[in-house]
């Protein structure tokens, strides 16, 4: 599988693609994640359903989601310094955090979310 690019309500996206720019009218926040799984084993499969919802439940953020199958790709888990999965990362926004496990907890990745990253 190779990594799927998905902006929060549709399919398809383009990874390349900048939000930055927008309008300054414009209230959506964004974020920009990367989700490091193996295959479809239970943590993974959960750590994508539990991301889904959580990400169902900010609609006033735009996110730009990468998942990356580590089993299909063990080159992107080398050069992104993955050694555990399932692994979040939050890119943006910035300081950005890295949040290990199926993301049950989900005010660690709501916390991740907010601009500076704080609880």
């Amino acid at each position: 599988m190779k990594p799927v690019n998905r902006r929060t309500g549709s399919e398809g996206g383009n990874p390349a693609a900048s939000t930055k720019g927008k309008k300054t009218g414009d209230t959506k926040r964004t974020c920009v994640l990367r989700l490091f799984v193996a295959g479809d084993g239970v943590n993974s499969y959960l750590a994508r359903i539990n991301l889904e919802k959580l990400l169902a439940c900010l609609p006033a953020t735009e996110c730009d989601v990468t998942v990356i199958d580590v089993l299909e790709d063990p080159q992107a888990a080398f050069k992104h310094g993955v050694t555990v999965t399932p692994m979040l990362q939050v890119l943006e926004p910035e300081p950005g955090r890295t949040i290990y496990g199926n993301l049950s907890d989900a005010s660690v990745v709501l916390a991740a979310l907010r601009p500076g990253g704080t609880r």
